[in-house]
C-alpha cells in the first residue's frame, strides 16, 4: 500500500483552463450585486441608482481577479457612511430658507445645527445578500 502520492501539476495549463472562468465568476459576481445595489439603495431622484456601476475583473496576481462596484455621486458616501452633528451656515445669501413642518411656514435662519443621518450602507448589504448566495 502507497503512503505517499505524488502529483505533477502543469501550472501554465491549469491557470490557462481557470483563469477565463475565475474572470467569467468574478464578473458575474460584481453584475449580481450591482443589481442588488440598485435594487437597494435608496431613491429619491434616482441618480443614486443610476450612478451604481460595476467594472470588468482585472488580473491582480496569477489566479486572482478583482472588480469594483460604486456608485459615482458626490453624495454617495455620505449616503453610504452617514455624516455626523454638523452646522450648517449660509454663504452665498444672507440666510437658509426652507420650510419647517413643526411650525408649518417658510423660516429663515443664519445657520442652523444639523443632526447628522444615520448610514445606509447599500452596497456592503448588496454584497452580504450576493455572497450568501454563493456560501
Amino acid at each position: 500500500m502507497a503512503d505517499r502520492v505524488d502529483v505533477d501539476v502543469d501550472e501554465a495549463a491549469l491557470r490557462t483552463y481557470t483563469d477565463p472562468r475565475l474572470r467569467r465568476f468574478t464578473n458575474t459576481v460584481a453584475r449580481e450585486i450591482r443589481h442588488e445595489a440598485k435594487f437597494t439603495a435608496p431613491v429619491r431622484t434616482g441618480r443614486l441608482q443610476q450612478s451604481i456601476k460595476a467594472s470588468r475583473a482585472d488580473l491582480i496576481a496569477p489566479g486572482h481577479y478583482r472588480a469594483e462596484v460604486s456608485a459615482n455621486t458626490r453624495y454617495a458616501r455620505y449616503v453610504h457612511e452617514g455624516t455626523r452633528p454638523h452646522i450648517i451656515r449660509a454663504r452665498r445669501a444672507p440666510a437658509l430658507r426652507f420650510y419647517w413642518p413643526r411650525v408649518g411656514r417658510v423660516v429663515f435662519f443664519k445657520s442652523v445645527h444639523h443632526p447628522g443621518t444615520k448610514p445606509n450602507p447599500f452596497l456592503t448589504r448588496a454584497a452580504d445578500i450576493v455572497a450568501a448566495r454563493y456560501r
